[in-house]
């Protein structure tokens, strides 16, 4: 007698095998990290007396208004005195919006960002500060070698800063740094490219001599960092 089917036999203790049509319920699960945000003591978002955040007035920095610009500097300045935490959450950001005033025409906004870099600086370890350091020495640079003397003598006191807390992360980028000096007080000789001679910008606010001895007490403070 023809059988339809065969009957399977299986062994004590053997798995049964899967069947075609066998739905597969295994699942994955991945973690998900949600960047840090820091809150107020009754769990709100640091603001200003203005109500901003530290976005909205990152944002306003890039601001076409020169007074919109200092009024957001001045109150980053206010939100990281008081909410010093917020730097660690937004460091690259922070770091690259306040770069890019270095050469801000306006002579207000700037004095503004030296105000604020004495407090972010504060918050910045050198570890955190390393990896962002290039991206400030170009911006800085590029306020050195500015074509307006204001911009480049604004340039200083920023370089101060940095000797002050960084000391080994300007001084690795000595050869630029150096370079820049020569640039601010000297010019190559039209005649003979391997000589420089000595700037004099009558229309400078600053007599020769006087830049001249800020610059060089900048270079005095860089080399005894070395």
């Amino acid at each position: 007698k023809h059988k339809d089917f065969n009957k399977v036999k299986l062994k004590v203790g053997r798995k049964l095998p899967r069947a075609d049509n066998e739905t597969n319920t295994a699942f994955r699960t991945r973690d998900i990290q949600l960047r840090e945000q820091f809150h107020t003591a009754d769990g709100s978002e640091p603001t200003t007396r203005r109500k901003l955040n530290v976005k909205e007035l990152l944002s306003q920095c890039q601001h076409f208004s020169a007074s919109v610009r200092r009024e957001a500097v001045s109150g980053l300045h206010e939100l990281l005195t008081f909410h010093p935490d917020v730097i660690s959450s937004n460091l690259s950001l922070l770091l690259e919006r306040v770069s890019e005033l270095f050469v801000d025409k306006d002579a207000e906004v700037r004095s503004n960002v030296t105000k604020l870099l004495r407090v972010l600086f504060l918050g910045i370890s050198l570890q955190n500060m390393s990896p962002f350091f290039s991206l400030l020495s170009a911006h800085l640079c590029c306020a050195m070698t500015h074509i307006y003397d204001d911009i480049k003598g604004d340039s200083l006191s920023i370089l101060d800063l940095c000797l002050e807390h960084y000391p080994s992360l300007v001084t690795a980028d000595s050869s630029r740094i150096l370079e820049n000096f020569l640039e601010q007080i000297s010019a190559k000789s039209n005649t003979n490219k391997k000589q420089r001679t000595l700037l004099v910008n009558p229309n400078n606010k600053l007599t020769s001599q006087k830049w001249r001895l800020r610059v060089l007490q900048r270079i005095h403070s860089f080399l005894r960092a070395l």
